[in-house]
């Protein structure tokens, strides 16, 4: 066993987890005595929140059981708030699920150190590791994380509804039986969807950007690139970033400013994980999200 006294390790999830300074003898009572207890806060609640409880539970009962290690597993809502609260206050949990940008928020704030020596110890380099991921774990050149639950964004699209438009989307040039391939096909598939109320509101969206959590990475979709390593410095401004919001913009213009204003505050991102979720009600045709949606879709409208 190594013994990691009041160290911290920061993993990367598409999300993230980190491995938080305590003194590594601390038992649950209900443990036994010769049993390591790590205590591990997680970003994930609701679903997903049960599903991590299930991948504790598993541990425990098989590894943990094995190796003489128990996992204490808390659901924490807030988790990065929380976790910077808790080590500033010298009492972190063990192992924390976080977001993959505070890999860089919590090693340029001196909350974590580095852990290249431990990973290289037990077998973990660059080699075993998608390259993207293996870089986004390093900051300034050291290793600070290790990847949780990485995952991949993709535009998901709802069938009924382009099944429903299809004489709008065949008019517009666009093929009914599949997803646009590229931002001149989104943009026309997008505009052949909308459909607006009697009161000349937005009744159903064929995409909206600002209905995204990913907005501040579109620019890639231009070309851009978000943060320069070498001067240490944000592109915010360049010719691609600037372009990716005029077409971000583009969508306020042809809806209207107020009307998008409107559909975003009806339907809020916050609504995700509920059957009011607009992409699962019908009410918004288009949404980039992650391989996740599967599990909210068979929760929350298996039809």
């Amino acid at each position: 066993m190594i013994w990691l006294r009041r160290c911290i390790f920061l993993l990367l999830i598409a999300t993230a987890i980190i491995f938080l300074a305590r003194d590594w003898s601390a038992q649950a009572a209900s443990v036994p005595g010769d049993f390591v207890t790590v205590r591990y806060w997680e970003k994930w609640t609701g679903t997903e929140g049960r599903q991590m409880q299930q991948i504790v539970e598993d541990f425990n009962h098989t590894v943990g059981r094995e190796k003489h290690i128990y996992v204490e597993y808390m659901s924490i809502a807030n988790v990065d708030q929380k976790t910077l609260v808790a080590i500033a206050a010298g009492v972190p949990p063990d192992v924390a699920g976080l977001w993959d940008q505070q890999v860089a928020q919590y090693a340029a704030l001196g909350a974590v150190e580095p852990i290249d020596d431990l990973a290289r110890a037990h077998g973990i380099t660059e080699e075993t590791y998608v390259p993207v991921y293996w870089t986004g774990c390093h900051y300034k050149g050291r290793l600070y994380a290790l990847v949780s639950t990485p995952a991949a964004i993709a535009l998901h699209y709802n069938k009924a509804v382009f099944r429903e438009r299809a004489g709008a989307l065949r008019a517009a040039g666009c093929d009914p039986t599949r997803p646009p391939r590229t931002l001149d096909e989104l943009d026309r598939y997008a505009a052949a969807i909308d459909t607006r109320d009697s009161g000349g509101h937005i009744d159903v969206a064929g995409y909206i950007p600002l209905q995204s959590w990913y907005v501040p990475f579109t620019p890639f979709w231009f070309g851009g690139e978000l943060f320069d390593p070498a001067s240490g410095k944000f592109d915010l401004d360049g010719p691609a970033t600037v372009n990716c919001y005029k077409w971000v913009q583009s969508y306020s213009r042809r809806l209207g400013s107020a009307a998008v204003q409107d559909f975003t505050t009806t339907h809020l991102l916050d609504n995700f994980d509920s059957p009011q979720n607009p992409f699962l009600t019908g009410k918004l045709a288009m949404q980039q999200q992650g391989p996740w949606m599967a599990n909210y879709i068979d929760h929350l409208r298996p039809s």
